[in-house]
């Protein structure tokens, strides 16, 4: 029985197998920015569906933690199984369900991943995926159809249920897809294999700790990103402690490599970035080239090679940039897709 009200309701009763019967209420409530917050105040539930959970402010969802296993109330026997289920889009990396699910993981919280319903092959054709949910409700030309003309983003995040964004600009790495290359679990350095440490200096020096598998896999294990920090600062407070407390065991299997520009001495110091490592007792060698295409290059070809390239999901900023955040942008008032030549 529904009821077409403000909100609709139902009610659904039910005779089950066991003796018992079953009542049960249903309110459907359109709620998705902060203003619907006050919709939620006087709710009292056992449970709670949040449909397309992407479209809806998170001040609905810290809401809806409050109102929900309210119903019924301990004097009536409280209630059975109280839950809160969301379903949603694959979303970007600035969406606050990409932090709460990739990075936050707060306690009490299970998150699934819905088959994707096509799979990319190596030509770049699409292929139905044997683990699609309702594919054989479907008219065989259903996802051929939907996808014909359609941007390669677009298909990326609502047809193989990847991690992304419709992009303003061109990827840098098109090859990336984050279920193939993102390692489900942390990635552990491997034991007898040499450390290589990849460094880029300035006022926000980075670094990317990596090994190359004895079968050819590039194996991304952590990254230090940081904000306004001297290259000093770096050396000591940053790669130092990572290497001696994580990496204890590669302290003397490693390498650090630089950018060539370490080489040229600061207007503030007359001190060369080189200087810093070695001052600092690291292990480093200088790049032989800044070459930006070379160095793109070198990471397609591990993109490319079946197995070739791991990310660990500690490595939260490089992970953002492969899915969506490093691209080259599209120039203004082109209405032909021109892009800048440089990232």
């Amino acid at each position: 029985k529904i009821t077409y009200d403000t909100p609709f309701k139902g009610l659904l009763q039910l005779q089950l197998p066991d003796g018992t019967s079953m009542r049960m209420e249903l309110n459907f409530l359109a709620v998705s920015t902060e203003e619907d917050v006050e919709k939620l105040q006087s709710y009292e539930v056992t449970g709670v569906h949040v449909n397309e959970a992407h479209e809806i402010d998170p001040a609905v969802l810290q809401m809806l933690k409050s109102r929900y296993g309210r119903y019924p109330t301990m004097a009536h026997g409280g209630p059975i199984d109280p839950f809160i289920l969301c379903d949603y889009t694959s979303v970007d990396t600035e969406h606050w369900l990409y932090h709460m699910a990739e990075e936050l993981k707060p306690e009490k919280h299970s998150f699934y991943v819905q088959p994707a319903a096509l799979l990319l092959q190596d030509n770049g054709s699409y292929i139905i995926n044997p683990e699609a949910d309702n594919a054989e409700n479907l008219r065989p030309e259903y996802y051929s159809d939907m996808i014909a003309g359609n941007d390669p983003d677009w298909i990326n995040v609502y047809i193989l249920n990847n991690y992304g964004q419709v992009r303003s600009g061109k990827p840098v790495y098109k090859d990336y897809t984050d279920d193939e290359h993102c390692a489900k679990q942390f990635l552990k350095p491997l034991h007898g294999v040499p450390l290589v440490i990849g460094v880029d200096q300035g006022l926000t020096p980075a670094a990317v700790f990596c090994q190359l598998s004895p079968t050819g896999e590039f194996l991304i294990l952590d990254e230090i990103t940081t904000e306004d920090c001297s290259l000093r600062e770096f050396c000591e407070d940053h790669i130092k402690p990572m290497l001696t407390n994580k990496y204890k065991k590669y302290f003397n299997d490693y390498t650090i490599i630089i950018d060539p520009a370490a080489l040229q001495r600061s207007q503030n110091d007359a001190k060369a970035g080189v200087e810093m490592f070695r001052e600092a007792g690291l292990v480093y060698k200088v790049a032989r080239t800044n070459c930006p295409k070379t160095r793109q290059e070198a990471v397609i070809y591990f993109l490319r090679k079946r197995n070739g390239l791991f990310l660990s999901p500690s490595c939260r900023m490089l992970r953002k940039g492969f899915i969506s955040e490093y691209k080259f942008e599209e120039l203004r008032g082109s209405s032909l897709g021109m892009f800048k030549e440089k990232p």
